[in-house]
């Protein structure tokens, strides 16, 4: 939060004229709703969203994505979020009311944000789900606010199986989930953890094959080393195996550590 005597500084310097201080060379500059939105950078690296030199948000990620009418209203939408490896930054809405007054709405926090669907009549937010998760779709218009118009779960590709998985076509293990098959095996192993497991996987690389078997490590967004996850598929045996860092340095193990088979458990990585 900002002291609010800067806030009061920051108005009274706009009322007069002169606007916000030279923190660094301005990155960015948009007219928008008859002023101008500007994006500045301090000292610090932290980005400054200002409209007409009052600021309006700050983070290490701060981009004017586009400006759309929205049910007859202008309304910026801008990205913001602190940046970092597989973490996406959220939507800040920014319109004027109906007495002219500048407004903000945040659409989704970074790093779980939702892609924005803009419409003639409001704007769809739509959640991307994890293997494991349910979520609520939400719409907005600027009259009316946020409301909600679907609930949602994961769900694999219909069709999909054992016989069509092609392990060197996986980008990246959480796709693996995208099989319904695989899917089907996760929620009967993993059950109420298959979410909480499959986050550590979200910051990682394409999975690779050793013996007949795919497998690969990630970790939590800004949390590396704390909860990795760690995946194998044997695709000939139809069997999935998982292991995730817990609290303590203990490690968890679907199944129990003493099933897993010699070849699958000299994959472990150090430090599970």
């Amino acid at each position: 939060m900002h002291h609010p005597l800067n806030r009061l500084l920051i108005a009274a310097l706009a009322a007069a004229g002169i606007g916000l201080p030279a923190l660094a060379q301005e990155d960015q500059r948009t007219d928008f709703a008859g002023g101008i939105l500007t994006i500045t950078q301090t000292e610090d690296f932290e980005r400054i969203l200002a409209f007409d030199g009052i600021e309006l948000a700050r983070d290490y990620f701060v981009h004017v994505e586009q400006i759309a009418d929205v049910a007859g209203t202008e309304v910026a939408f801008v990205n913001i979020g602190p940046g970092g490896n597989a973490c996406s930054p959220g939507t800040l809405m920014i319109w004027r009311n109906g007495e002219g007054e500048i407004r903000t709405q945040q659409a989704g926090e970074e790093c779980d944000a939702p892609a924005v669907a803009i419409s003639d009549y409001g704007v769809y937010l739509i959640r991307y789900l994890l293997p494991g998760q349910s979520a609520d779709m939400m719409f907005w218009t600027p009259a009316e606010g946020m409301s909600t118009f679907a609930s949602t779960t994961y769900s694999p590709e219909p069709g999909t199986g054992w016989e069509t998985l092609d392990p060197g076509s996986v980008g990246h293990p959480v796709d693996l989930f995208r099989n319904a098959d695989i899917y089907a095996a996760a929620q009967e192993l993993l059950g109420d953890e298959l979410e909480d497991a499959v986050t550590g996987l979200v910051v990682s690389g394409q999975p690779e094959m050793s013996g007949g078997l795919l497998h690969a490590r990630g970790c939590v967004p800004h949390a590396c080393g704390f909860a990795d996850s760690f995946i194998v598929i044997d695709k000939e045996d139809q069997t999935i195996y998982m292991a995730q860092l817990g609290e303590n340095g203990e490690t968890r193990f679907w199944p129990d550590w003493q099933i897993w088979p010699s070849d699958a458990a000299a994959l472990l990585p150090s430090g599970f």
